[in-house]
Order: structure tokens, then C-alpha cells, then sequence
């Protein structure tokens, strides 16, 4: 279990950004400090054999569809128009019984893509006119089996190597189960990030660890209770609402908890940090503080920068990295946005949260 700490500070609009990097706790720096700034990449060792296909999960927090490739340059095309890196879904193998790849034709009500190794499948599929043929995406061979769920309501598949996903869809989301779709060599990694390194920032755009996913539609963090005064508390629980309010499939709710709130931030570079306590991939301990001297020099108004910067901080237990997109109006996360200005999460930071909840 190792701590981690992350934050960010944005000065007064006209002023010069101040360059902060993410850094570890002084109680481990010098055990752990290989670890500040690293992005993590796994490499399982099946992809020591060349012929195996990493292949790509990719997600649009706008449409809901999921995208599969073992091209890796399509997937950095793919990330480059918006979509999301999902890190490997499983690992195919160089042959076997083919999996065939359709993409629904706009206005047909299809809806994404359909691959099958279904042969009759395809073909009726293809008779419909509401797809077009892509031909051999990958192949099915190995014991990893990879789930099939439908959304009758979108026209969409989903396929998944993780069985509590499925369960998920299938029993409190509305999809229906249709078994297996196929076989892979190996499981994947949803933390992999090849694709993003790829792209490049703004492609870069998770830390390495997160709160885990709770299973369900919502995902709740739960700070301990506090009480930060008139002019703290309620601009503070207006960020914790803008996040709960902004279509993430998470809640930041006050209660019996470990994780804590505090105003006692004294760094003279950073209107706030969150350090948290991680083991393996996931955030097991987090606590947020602001910098009251900070907050109160340069807020104008103070209310919305104490809840732009409490928002910015409440992205990284749920992932978010800071400064992930090139624009500085993209993301919450970013340095250069305006904290005194736009306080709520943008459309960008929720597609990528709901990418993992």
C-alpha cells in the first residue's frame, strides 16, 4: 500500500501557470520515488508471443458504444476523435475461427458495430442492408470466453471478458445476455496504456489508480463529515454536487468515513491536494485539503473558486489526471481552467469517468 498525491492550482486569470508535478508523500519519496509521474503499462507475458493481438477497448461516453480493434492504429485514431481507452480487452490469437466485424449503417436503427463468428449470422445481417462488411476483425481460440450482452433499447452490443460486467448489464441495466460471443487466449488489462501513450497527450488522461467501481449504476465516495464554516461549507458542497449532478456515475456523499475534507493545506504553490493510499490499481484511503490563503487572495468570487478547485480535486479518486486534455477549457483537470469562472465538471471529464463506472 503505497501513498500518492495529486492536485492542482490555477492563478488568477492574465497570471502565468506555476508548474506543479505530482509527487509522493515525503514519508515514502525516497522508498517509492520511481513510482511519481510513471504511467502505467502492463505487458502480460503472452505478448511475449509476437503472433498474439493485444485488442483495444475503446469507449464513447456519448453514444454508450464500446469499440474493439487489434490495430493499434486505429484505436489511436479512434481516442484522437474522442473516444476512450479502456487499456486491452483480452488477448487474441493468430487464428482459429474467424470473427467477422459489421458497422451499422447510419439511420437504419442499428446501432455500432456487430461481430459474431456466426456465419449465418453475418450473412442475414448483411442481407438486412443495415450493415456494411468489415471482413475478419481477429480471431476465437484459447479458454477466455468473451460475453455477449444486447441493449434492445440502443440496437448495441457489448462484449466483455469480465463476468461481473455481465451480470451488471444483465440484471440491473437492462441488456440481454446472449452468451458467448467468442474465445481469447488471455485476459486483458483495463489499465493498459498503449493506446494513450500513443496518442499522446491529451490522450494520457488517467493516473494509475482509482476508487474501484462499487458493481453498480453509482459508484459512492464518502468523505467524513465536516463543518468548514460560512464561507467554506456550502461553496465546498456545491462541488461535491456539481460532480453528482454532471451525469458521472458517481456520488460524493458526507458520513462515517475515513477519507477527509480539511481547509489546513500550507503549500504556497497549490490551491489544493488530494493524497490518497493505493494497492495494486485501486485507491483503498483519500483525503482532500485546500489552501484557505490562497482561495481567499485570489477568488473572484471566492465562492466559485473554492468550488472549482474542490471539483478539480475530486477528480483524481475517481482517476482523473491533471492537465489530460490540450485545451484548457476541455477538462477540470486542466491547470489553465478557469476555477473562478466554470466550477462543474465538463462533458469531457464525465465521458472518461463513466468510461470506468
Amino acid at each position: 500500500m503505497k501513498p500518492r498525491t495529486g492536485g492542482g492550482r490555477h492563478l488568477t486569470p492574465g497570471a502565468a501557470l506555476r508548474k506543479r508535478a505530482v509527487v509522493l508523500l515525503a514519508a515514502v519519496a525516497m522508498a517509492t520515488v520511481s513510482l511519481a509521474g510513471v504511467t502505467s503499462v502492463v505487458t502480460p507475458v503472452v505478448a511475449d508471443a509476437a503472433s498474439n493481438v493485444a485488442m483495444y477497448r475503446l469507449y464513447n461516453g456519448l453514444t454508450g458504444e464500446h469499440f474493439y480493434t487489434g490495430n493499434l492504429t486505429e484505436a489511436t485514431t479512434v481516442v484522437k476523435s474522442g473516444w476512450v481507452s479502456e487499456g486491452i480487452g483480452w488477448w487474441a490469437p493468430p487464428s482459429g475461427t474467424p470473427v467477422y466485424r459489421l458497422s451499422a449503417k447510419a439511420g437504419t436503427g442499428s446501432a455500432g458495430h456487430l461481430y459474431t463468428t456466426n456465419e449465418t449470422e453475418r450473412k442475414t445481417a448483411l442481407a438486412s442492408g443495415q450493415w456494411n462488411d468489415e471482413g475478419i476483425g481477429w480471431y476465437s481460440a484459447g479458454s477466455i470466453p468473451i460475453y455477449r450482452q444486447f441493449n434492445p433499447t440502443s440496437g448495441q452490443h457489448n462484449y466483455t471478458t469480465d463476468a461481473n460486467e455481465k451480470v451488471v448489464l444483465t440484471t440491473q441495466q437492462g441488456w440481454r445476455d446472449e452468451g458467448v460471443g467468442w474465445y481469447g487466449v488471455a485476459t486483458g488489462d483495463p489499465f493498459d496504456q498503449t493506446v494513450n501513450m500513443a496518442v499522446g497527450p491529451p490522450g494520457v488522461v488517467y493516473q494509475d489508480t482509482r476508487w474501484p467501481w462499487s458493481g453498480s449504476s453509482t459508484t459512492v465516495l464518502t468523505y467524513a463529515s465536516f463543518s468548514l464554516g460560512p464561507t467554506w461549507q456550502g461553496p465546498v458542497l456545491q462541488g461535491l454536487a456539481n460532480w453528482n449532478n454532471s451525469g458521472a456515475h458517481i456520488s460524493y456523499v458526507t458520513g462515517a468515513s475515513t477519507h477527509t475534507f480539511t481547509l489546513d493545506l500550507t503549500d504556497t504553490g497549490k490551491y489544493g491536494l488530494t493524497s490518497w493510499t493505493y494497492s495494486g490499481y485501486t485507491i483503498t484511503w483519500f483525503r482532500t485539503q485546500l489552501n484557505q490563503t490562497l482561495i481567499l487572495r485570489d477568488g473572484a468570487p471566492v465562492s466559485n473558486l473554492i468550488t472549482g478547485v474542490t471539483a478539480h480535486e475530486l477528480g483524481h479518486p475517481i482517476g482523473l489526471k491533471d492537465n489530460p486534455g490540450s485545451a484548457a477549457t476541455s477538462s477540470i483537470m486542466n491547470y489553465g481552467f478557469n476555477w473562478n469562472v466554470n466550477t462543474t465538471p465538463t462533458r469531457w471529464d464525465v465521458s472518461r469517468v463513466n468510461a470506468h463506472y
